[in-house]
Order: C-alpha cells, then sequence, then structure tokens
C-alpha cells in the first residue's frame, strides 16, 4: 500500500514537471518570438532612418526647385516603394497650397489643371497645414472618392514642411498596401519632410540671390554703358595705326568687354592667317586694356566731382559771405556766370498775386 502511494505521487509529481516545462518552454517560445519581433521592428526602423537620411543627402544641395521636387519625389519612392508623391506650397495668400509637383500621370493631369487645396477645408492636406504635424488618412474610400486620379490608394500620409515653426507647405505620400502609415512612423517621416524643406528653403534663397545678382549686374551695365556714351560723345576715342589695306583679308575683331558689357572693339588685319598663339596675345592685351582703359574714366569721374564739389562749396562760401540782398544776388549771378561760361546769367525774385480763396 505504501508502495502504490509513493508511485501515485511520483507521477503526480512528474505531471506537475512536465507541465511547469511546456509553460517555461511556452514562455520561452513566446519571448523568442517578441525578441525576434522586436529585432525585426529595430531593422526595418534602423532601415527606414537609413533611407531619410539618404534622401536628405541627396536633395540638400540641389538648388532648382523644379529639380528638387522632382529628385525628392523620385528618391521617396524608389526607396519606400509609395505609389504617389505631391509637394504642395503656400501661396502669397496664405489660404491656399498650391501644387508645385506630383508623380506620374495623375500628377500631370493635377499640374495641368493647376490644382490647388483651400486651407480651411477638411482633407488631411490642409490639416496638416494648420495643425503643423503630421497627418494619416484612414478613411481609404473617402481619399479615393475625393481624388478619382488616385484609384490604387490604400495609405496616405500628409507632413508639413516645417523650417522652425514656419510652414512652407505639405508633402503628401500615398501607397498602394493598407496601413502603410502608423502613427510611430510620422517622426521618421517628419525629419525627411523637415530635411526637403530645408532644401526648399536653400533653393529660394539661392534663387533670390541669382535675381539680385542679375539685376545688380543690369543695373552695372546700364551704368557703364551710359558713362562711356557720355565719354565718346564728348571726345571720340578711336584710334588707327596703319593704312586701310584691302588686300589684308585676314581681320581679326576682338571686343572691348567689360563686365559683359562691350564697350568697344579692336580691329586688326594682316596679310598672314593670324595664329592661335597670336589671337591669345591679343586677347590678354585687350583684356589689360580694357580695365586700364575703365580705371582711367574712373578716375576722371572722381576728378570731375571733386572738382564740382570743390567749385560749387566755393560758390556757396562767396554767397553766404555776402552781407545783403543785392551782393548776395550779384555774387550768385557772377559765379554761375564765371564757373559755366554762360553768356547770359539772370536771376528774378517775384511772388505772382493770388486771390484769397
Amino acid at each position: 500500500m505504501f508502495g502504490v502511494v509513493i508511485i501515485l505521487g511520483f507521477r503526480s509529481l512528474e505531471r506537475e514537471f512536465f507541465e511547469a516545462q511546456k509553460q517555461i518552454d511556452s514562455t520561452l517560445n513566446t519571448l523568442k518570438e517578441e525578441r525576434n519581433n522586436l529585432e525585426t521592428r529595430v531593422q526595418e526602423r534602423t532601415q527606414q532612418l537609413r533611407k531619410i537620411n539618404e534622401i536628405g543627402r541627396n536633395v540638400i544641395e540641389i538648388l532648382d526647385p523644379d529639380q528638387l521636387f522632382l529628385r525628392a519625389s523620385k528618391f521617396i519612392e524608389d526607396e519606400f516603394n509609395f505609389y504617389y508623391t505631391a509637394f504642395y506650397l503656400i501661396d502669397t495668400t496664405g489660404k491656399w497650397a498650391e501644387l508645385r509637383y506630383a508623380s506620374g500621370e495623375a500628377g500631370k493631369v493635377l499640374r495641368e489643371n493647376k490644382h490647388r487645396v483651400d486651407l480651411d477645408g477638411r482633407n488631411i492636406i490642409a490639416k496638416a497645414i494648420r495643425l503643423k504635424t503630421g497627418q494619416i488618412a484612414t478613411e481609404v474610400n473617402q481619399i479615393r472618392l475625393e481624388n478619382p486620379l488616385l484609384p490604387y490608394t490604400r495609405s496616405q500620409l500628409a507632413l508639413p514642411l516645417l523650417i522652425g515653426d514656419t510652414v512652407l507647405g505639405v508633402i503628401d505620400m500615398h501607397s498602394t498596401k493598407d496601413n502603410t502609415f502608423t502613427s510611430q512612423d510620422v517622426d521618421a517621416y517628419q525629419n525627411m519632410a523637415n530635411g526637403i524643406a530645408t532644401a526648399i528653403e536653400n533653393s529660394r534663397l539661392f534663387q533670390e540671390a541669382q535675381q539680385s545678382l542679375a539685376e545688380m549686374r543690369a543695373t552695372q551695365r546700364q551704368y557703364l554703358q551710359s558713362a562711356w556714351d557720355s565719354l565718346t560723345i564728348e571726345k571720340p576715342l578711336e584710334y588707327e595705326l596703319g593704312e586701310n589695306d584691302p588686300s589684308n583679308q585676314n581681320a581679326l575683331e576682338i571686343p572691348l568687354s567689360l563686365r559683359d558689357q562691350v564697350i568697344g572693339q579692336i580691329h586688326m588685319a594682316n596679310t598672314s592667317e593670324w595664329t592661335p598663339e597670336q589671337k591669345n596675345l591679343v586677347e590678354a592685351i585687350v583684356a589689360q586694356a580694357t580695365l586700364a582703359l575703365e580705371n582711367a574714366r574712373l578716375v576722371e569721374e572722381s576728378q570731375y566731382t571733386a572738382a564740382q564739389e570743390r567749385l560749387t562749396n566755393e560758390i556757396i562760401a562767396k554767397i553766404w559771405s555776402s552781407s545783403n540782398m543785392d551782393n548776395i544776388l550779384q555774387t550768385a549771378v557772377r559765379e554761375l556766370g564765371r564757373s559755366l561760361e554762360a553768356t547770359e546769367v539772370e536771376i528774378e525774385i517775384s511772388m505772382d498775386e493770388q486771390d484769397d480763396r
């Protein structure tokens, strides 16, 4: 009897041991599965961040806006296998987000139609701008209803293009897979959007600088043209060496170019053909001669300006030294006539009578 009890107790203990072992194995398998899932998620997130950083590096130095949007869209679609990408920028009124670029045939149609989004609207593009946070579309059917040009959209994420606290616009990304975008993805993708926003702002500043530079150069060319026109009207600058021989068929003409403005030219002729070395020599000498001419003109202009200022100050000093009105008028007439070599100078002071009204 005692032996039977021992055997039964041993079997009960054995069953409990096996149950505990099964529970431990199950727990270990669960932990192992969770660890594998965690490792997979970490790898996916690491890969995602690598792609985001790669996109940022590829677009940050692009200074042409059209190329920037095109290449950023292509990088995003290639790296993440997205179906559609679009960029919107807020217009000057602050009431609309205007489509600047959109990929694919749908994007081409939207661009041709000058598509824009009302910022007071209820769609996620307007909401992303108003709230300055990424927005995930939850009603896929509503997305397709709002834009029938994108029938394969299953997921959508709109991210604000932020520079600090300023919103430039939105990047709109679509996927053909369900639940592609999660709340955990928003921060990572937002970093990408911020990098693209910085590239957009750099591009805008560069374009403004180029425009200002072009305007400055145009003003400078106009000034040079006016200055040299005035100078050549006063004293034509033309010098010739040698005789004009029709037999000299090998002519060489080099423009006198100063900061993209042609102020004259040099014409040379010879009986023999000009060698490349001779042409290079002439061009080098002409370039230096042009600079020397401009320097001489600036010196003359400075001297003339200084002389004018000195003369003006002298006349003003003489006028102020006069003690009465007659002397003031006489001094003004005399000095103006002398300095300007005028044949007649007259000053008249009168007050026209006006009827009181």
